[in-house]
Formats: C-alpha cells, sequence, structure tokens
C-alpha cells in the first residue's frame, strides 16, 4: 500500500527526512566528535544551500561549492565500514578538497581530499585513471556540460554532437 502525503515545500521536506536518517545513523559511531562533526557538515551545508539561492551570481559557486564539500564529507564518513572512526583520521581524510591550481590553466589532482574520496568510494581504481594534472583546455573538451566554453574560446570544433528531440 503506498501512501502518499502533500507537502508544501518539497526541499525543506526532503531536509526534514534526511535530518532524521541521519540522527539514527550518528548513533553507530563511537567517538561523540566525529557524532557532532558530521551534525555541524550537514548543518554548513543546508545553511550554505539556503544562502546560494539569495546570494549574488559573484558569490553563488562558492556557497554551492561548500555546500556540497560539506555534504559529501557526511556522506563519506556515514558510509564508511568504520564506525570507530576518530578525528584525527578525519582530519587526515579531509585536510584538503584534492585539487589544487598551480597556474592559472593547470588543475593538480592529490591523492587524497574530500572530493577523492568520493571519487575513491565509488570507484575503486579512480586513482590510476586520473591523470596528475589537467588542463582547463582539457577539462572544457573533455566534459559535454563545459564543452559551449571550449568552442567559444578556443575557437575550435566541438567533440560532441548535439542531440535533441521534437515534442508532439
Amino acid at each position: 500500500m503506498v501512501i502518499l502525503k502533500k507537502v508544501y515545500n518539497p526541499q525543506k521536506e526532503l531536509i526534514r527526512r534526511y535530518r532524521l536518517e541521519l540522527k539514527k545513523r550518528l548513533g553507530r559511531f563511537r567517538n561523540a566528535h566525529v557524532r557532532r562533526y558530521i551534525d555541524a557538515c550537514y548543518d554548513q551545508a543546508i545553511e550554505f544551500t539556503n544562502n546560494y539561492y539569495n546570494a549574488t551570481l559573484e558569490t553563488s559557486p562558492l556557497l554551492g561549492f561548500y555546500a556540497v564539500l560539506n555534504l559529501t564529507k557526511v556522506h563519506i564518513i556515514i558510509n564508511s565500514a568504520s564506525k570507530t572512526i576518530n578525528m584525527n583520521e578525519v582530519n587526515k581524510k579531509f585536510r584538503t578538497h584534492g585539487a589544487s591550481s598551480p597556474a592559472i590553466e593547470k588543475i593538480r589532482f592529490s591523492k587524497n581530499g574530500t572530493f577523492i574520496e568520493m571519487a575513491k568510494y565509488y570507484y575503486s581504481n579512480f586513482m590510476s585513471i586520473v591523470p596528475k594534472e589537467i588542463t582547463l583546455r582539457q577539462l572544457y573538451k573533455n566534459f559535454v556540460e563545459l564543452n559551449d566554453i571550449y568552442v567559444r574560446l578556443y575557437e575550435q570544433v566541438s567533440n560532441f554532437i548535439k542531440v535533441g528531440y521534437l515534442a508532439d
């Protein structure tokens, strides 16, 4: 039997339900500092997201980045096999986000960091398939979402074919 419930604010309802699930899972962790850290990351992610929608174009990408960064930390810790993780391990894992920019045109990936840990969670061989460094040109060229920038900025032909459909 399916029960449907009408909600007036789906975003708030989703956040509320996720918070309830998070509270259940937090109880499994033995270290109180880790539990508080996860809780704080979640609260910050929600605040960054709420402020993202009201921010200017100049600041909204940064707020969105920090919202995703904090939710990624929550996801990694909550889904880790170790329920005895301590703050030293957490700090080591999340010391950096995993990418740096030694020059304006290059992005260098480290062996650890928040987003690297997330990628390892989903792809065990992630470190063997990712280059140590990538240029912005390569990034724009090889990601469909960024390819329009590549075509305009470098005046090159797209690697992708635009496909569309017509509605009846």
